[in-house]
């Protein structure tokens, strides 16, 4: 996908992300978003979609972490975006939070490389709602077919992505975050990397194709072939 020239005065469109949004859906200002993992939501953007919210998008936005949900909260008081302060995974059940991810493999691994002592484990674990995310769309009335789904969950994608039904939920894109086809990931987070490919492959296997990936990023975006992504090449 080539970078997009936008000449409109919205702050929205001037970074790669809001290009590359620009390329996918033109300057639409009625879609609807699901972003799972919202982390803290501090400006500049605040997150994956609060610059489509901005421009009147609808959407729901799934937390895991109680301490950001307020801010989150502040960020949207004037849009029309609603917040579940859920872990979305494959199990319903009570867990905790370490730093800004549920998955061992991903806190214990961070072991390894040199900001684990100063980042990571000062980080006191915060106790969360897992919920299967199939059951979180259902109880958010998410549409059946709808524009944008963004999984930003810091090594716990593959059970976000393994836990949505295709055939009943189909969104037109995915943003997801991949680790598998980076090196340093590769070589030391190896079972990151393999869960990373999961992820890819179940939307692989729904229809999906990967159609865009920023430079130095973990950001890769999918589109759906069955509705009519094919027109977006």
């Amino acid at each position: 996908m080539k970078e997009i020239t936008i000449t409109d005065n919205n702050d929205f469109s001037k970074d790669v992300l809001g290009k590359v949004y620009t390329k996918l859906f033109g300057f639409k200002n009625n879609g609807y978003f699901v972003e799972i993992g919202v982390g803290r939501c501090l400006p500049p953007a605040g997150s994956n979609t609060a610059n489509l919210a901005d421009i009147g998008w609808e959407g729901i936005c799934i937390e895991p972490n109680t301490n950001y949900i307020e801010e989150i909260k502040n960020r949207h008081v004037h849009n029309n975006v609603r917040i579940y302060n859920y872990a979305a995974g494959s199990e319903n059940r009570t867990t905790y939070i370490k730093g800004d991810t549920l998955d061992n493999e991903t806190f214990n691994s961070f072991k390894s490389v040199g900001w684990y002592e100063e980042q990571i484990l000062k980080e006191t674990p915060v106790k969360v709602e897992e919920k299967i995310t199939n059951d979180i769309f259902k109880e958010a009335e998410v549409p059946a077919k709808f524009d944008l789904l963004t999984v930003d969950v810091e090594g716990w994608e593959y059970e976000v992505i393994k836990s949505i039904d295709f055939a009943k939920y189909r969104p037109l894109v995915v943003l997801l975050e991949v680790r598998y086809n980076d090196p340093f990931f590769v070589r030391n987070f190896p079972e990151l990397a393999k869960t990373s490919q999961q992820s890819v492959d179940v939307l692989l296997n729904n229809g999906y194709r990967p159609v865009f990936q920023q430079h130095d990023n973990p950001n890769q975006f999918f589109i759906c072939d069955l509705l009519g992504g094919a027109v977006l090449q």
